[in-house]
């Protein structure tokens, strides 16, 4: 009996060893790699130091001119100063001031969400050993960006992911749509986030416009998810409910069939073929459970098949391929009818 009781044991142990996450041992293979991710919450020195904007201007120079040019849109190419005013008048704003009190709230304590990103930028230099990792800076726009990547800095806008419940994001000034206030939460911040990190690094190619390339292209980004933060949850990754999330898996297959039998595949039109790889509601033309960006869910599964097919391939390459076609062509996908 013991004897017995000792093979036993022995087969569970190596049955759970054999089954082990994968990603269990890439994460420990990057948590070796050194990295020195700089995180500067921008947004705490404008307010905190407002009488001190110059010398926070002289301190961050590159993100300062970003932050006034293409987020606020304050700051015009020939300007003598009058962005400094501007800027000054937008801290001390009382409805952005509570914006800020209410961020502050939420992410005094950045703790967790560095961590996200430190763990998340490891694997990325796991997976592209050759791709620079970005300073982030956090801010607040007044509901302009969630997230913007620059050269080497990536944004993050604190006040577009204070969580469904917040009030402003359904006043009539704001009104935002409900599929886009669900990914308004703190969850969803650190992948939104390198979701446009990896928009910014995977370049298209102005040849390959068809919707195949496209699909693809947003297929990618959310490949790129899965391996820099492995743990978090597909809904997450396209900001789909559980729900609509679970509606596509069942539905693979007449998610394809309706792509093939309309000859979507291959059209360029961008007003034809956008509402398949934007955010939206629903995707036209699908039965009603069919959530938006139907398409950047198919690429996704394409982009994972094809990977699974031809395993030597690296993400650089994967990212270098902008023909579609190769890629669908190599990936052998064809979902099952279930």
């Amino acid at each position: 009996m013991i004897y017995k009781l000792k093979y036993y044991s022995l087969f569970f142990l190596i049955l759970i060893v054999g089954c082990s996450n994968p990603n269990d041992k890439i994460k420990k293979e990057a948590a070796k790699i050194p990295l020195d991710l700089k995180i500067i919450r921008f947004e705490q020195q404008l307010f905190k130091n407002p009488q001190r904007l110059g010398s926070i201007e002289q301190q961050f120079p590159a993100f300062f001119n970003f932050y006034c040019t293409q987020i606020l849109r304050i700051k015009e190419k020939q300007d003598s100063g009058k962005y400094l005013l501007k800027l000054d008048g937008f801290i001390h704003n009382e409805a952005v001031k509570g914006l800020y009190d209410t961020s502050q709230k939420h992410f005094g304590n950045f703790t967790i969400y560095e961590k996200a990103l430190h763990d998340a930028f490891q694997l990325h230099q796991y997976y592209l050993p050759n791709e620079k990792v970005p300073t982030v800076y956090t801010y607040i726009s007044e509901f302009g960006y969630g997230a913007i990547p620059s050269n080497n800095m990536l944004g993050i806008g604190l006040d577009l992911f204070l969580g469904e419940q917040y009030p402003f994001y359904r006043s009539p000034q704001i009104d935002f749509p409900n599929f886009l206030i669900r990914k308004c939460t703190p969850q969803n911040m650190v992948p939104s986030a390198m979701k446009v990190w990896a928009n910014y690094i995977i370049k298209a190619d102005p040849q390959h416009q068809r919707l195949i390339d496209k699909m693809i292209e947003q297929g990618k980004i959310l490949y790129y998810l899965d391996k820099v933060m492995p743990d978090l949850p597909d809904s997450l990754k396209l900001g789909y409910s559980d729900v609509q999330s679970n509606w596509c898996e069942r539905n693979s297959f007449k998610i394809w069939e309706y792509f093939i039998k309309h000859d979507l595949l291959y059209q360029s039109d961008l007003m034809q073929i956008g509402s398949f790889v934007n955010d939206g509601p629903v995707t036209p033309g699908m039965p009603p459970d069919a959530p938006g960006n139907i398409g950047s869910w198919t690429g996704w599964q394409i982009v994972k098949k094809y990977m699974e097919e031809n395993p030597k391939i690296t993400m650089k390459a994967l990212f270098d391929e902008t023909d579609g076609q190769k890629i669908l062509t190599a990936s052998h996908y064809k979902p099952k009818k279930k």
